[in-house]
C-alpha cells in the first residue's frame, strides 16, 4: 500500500493580502475550503481498492501562526516560515510517505477530483513529479494548482535547493533543472485556461474568488428548489 500526504502550505502573515486564510468565503474560511476540499480527496483515495493507497491531510503552517487552532480531520505542523521545503521534509520525516502533494492554501475552489486525479496519476505512472504547474506546459486554471511528488524528489530538493527563493517556493528547482533519473509528467488539460486567477493574493483576488463561489452557490441552491439533485465536475 503506498502512503501519500497531501500537505497544505498556509500561513496568517501574507503580506499582500494579511489574514488572507482566514477570510470568510460562504460559510467557511478560505483555508477550511481547502482543507474540505484536500480531505474528499483523501477520503475518494482511501475508498479505491484499485488504488491501494492510504492518503492522510496535513496543515503545514510557521511556528505559532494561528492558524494552529484550526480543528478537523488532518494534522498540524508547526516549522520554519521563510523554509517552506523543510516543513514538507518536517512531515516525511514523520509519516514516511511514498508520495507527496503540495498544495497552497489559497487555492480554495480547487476542484477535489483535480487533486485525485493527478495522485492517481503519479502512483500509477510512478512518477517523480507529476503537476499542472510546470510554466511552459501549463493550460490550468491559477488556482487548480496541483504538484505530486516521490519521497526521493522530496530528498533531493531538500540536499539541492540552497537559495531562499527555491526554499520558499518548493518545486521551483525541478521546473528549472530536474535530475536525470527523474520520471517528469506534465499534466496538460483539452484547453488552455491558464489565463484565469482563482487564487488569493490580492483583495481583488479575493472578490474575484467570492463573486465565482457565490454565482455557483446560487445555481446549486436554484437546482435544489426544483427538486433536481446537484452533480459536481
Amino acid at each position: 500500500m503506498k502512503q501519500i500526504v497531501i500537505g497544505i502550505q498556509a500561513r496568517s502573515t501574507s503580506t499582500r493580502l494579511p489574514g488572507k486564510s482566514s477570510f470568510d468565503l460562504g460559510s467557511k474560511t478560505v483555508i477550511e475550503h481547502v482543507i474540505d476540499r484536500c480531505n474528499k480527496s483523501a477520503e475518494w483515495l482511501n475508498k479505491n481498492t484499485i488504488m491501494d493507497v492510504k492518503a492522510s491531510v496535513w496543515l503545514l503552517i510557521p511556528k505559532g501562526d494561528r492558524l494552529k487552532e484550526l480543528k478537523g480531520d488532518f494534522h498540524t505542523l508547526e516549522g520554519s516560515e521563510p523554509d517552506v521545503l523543510s516543513r514538507y521534509v518536517q512531515m516525511a520525516a514523520e509519516c514516511y510517505p511514498d508520495y507527496i502533494c503540495r498544495i497552497t492554501g489559497d487555492c480554495p475552489l480547487i476542484p477535489e477530483f483535480i487533486i485525485s486525479s493527478i495522485i492517481k496519476s503519479a502512483v500509477k505512472g510512478g512518477n517523480d513529479y507529476t503537476s499542472n504547474t510546470i510554466p511552459e506546459f501549463r493550460t490550468s486554471i491559477d488556482g487548480h494548482d496541483c504538484e505530486v511528488m516521490s519521497n526521493r524528489m522530496l530528498q533531493w530538493l531538500d540536499h539541492e535547493a540552497h537559495s531562499a527563493l527555491d526554499r520558499e517556493h518548493v518545486t521551483t528547482r525541478i521546473m528549472r533543472d530536474p535530475p536525470d533519473w527523474a520520471r517528469i509528467h506534465p499534466i496538460i488539460g483539452y484547453y488552455d485556461l491558464s489565463d484565469i486567477k482563482l487564487s488569493v493574493d490580492t483583495q481583488l483576488d479575493m472578490d474575484a474568488v467570492k463573486h465565482q463561489y457565490e454565482s455557483v452557490a446560487d445555481k446549486i441552491s436554484a437546482a435544489r428548489k426544483k427538486g433536481y439533485t446537484v452533480g459536481r465536475l
